[in-house]
């Protein structure tokens, strides 16, 4: 029996055309029921996280000037960067004075400490402002670190949502979050770059109403 992905009224479905099927229309072709098929195409189309993964294998963290820094320099700040973003999403440091000091609520803390699935959503709805990991397997999550500054910006993190990549000025501020030294194999230390990823991601968030 051939599939039903190719029957033309699927494939009409996967192009984005709702041909607003009723429940009792027949496929005659291959005698499918269409509710059957609708299932089949939400499927394409439910692209929630549901692992870390889902969304930590379509991120990048590059360099996109190195403002003439010696190599050695701009590749320790670069692993740096990348490590400390992807301990951050798998849940690890989350500090507690953000809720005192009122950046997150006491419920969006407890949602968020140690739960990785949450904070890679959270950080997908950041950088898309969509809730669905894109569906074109092409389109990436760049971090790109901006190392040539001639004055140092206020805001060091600017997303492009429409583009999905995040600008890094890394001002000596963000330079310092990434050498501070801590113990890299307690999962419950809390950073400095994690207070600054966690506001920075929260307040963000929080601004396009994430649930």
């Amino acid at each position: 029996m051939p599939s039903a992905y190719f029957h033309p009224q699927f494939q009409a479905f996967s192009e984005g055309v709702n041909l607003e099927l009723a429940e009792m229309h027949h496929l005659h072709d291959f005698c499918t029921d269409v509710a059957f098929l609708k299932r089949l195409v939400a499927s394409q189309y439910n692209r929630q996280p549901k692992e870390v993964t889902d969304v930590t294998s379509r991120i990048d963290v590059l360099v996109d000037h190195d403002g003439g820094f010696h190599p050695r320099v701009v590749q320790l700040l670069l692993q740096l960067f990348r490590f400390h973003l992807l301990r951050w999403i798998n849940g690890d440091g989350l500090p507690l004075g953000l809720v005192k000091k009122q950046v997150t609520s006491r419920k969006q803390y407890e949602e968020s400490k140690g739960n990785a699935v949450y904070r890679a959503k959270q950080l997908l709805f950041m950088m898309t402002g969509h809730k669905f990991v894109p569906a074109d397997p092409s389109i990436r999550l760049q971090w790109k670190l901006h190392f040539d500054l001639d004055f140092e910006p206020d805001y060091p993190l600017t997303v492009h949502v429409c583009h999905t990549h995040v600008d890094v000025h890394m001002i000596q501020g963000i330079r310092n979050l990434l050498l501070q030294s801590f113990n890299y194999d307690d999962a419950t230390f809390d950073s400095a770059f994690d207070y600054w990823m966690s506001k920075e991601v929260f307040v963000r968030v929080d601004h396009f109403n994430f649930v």
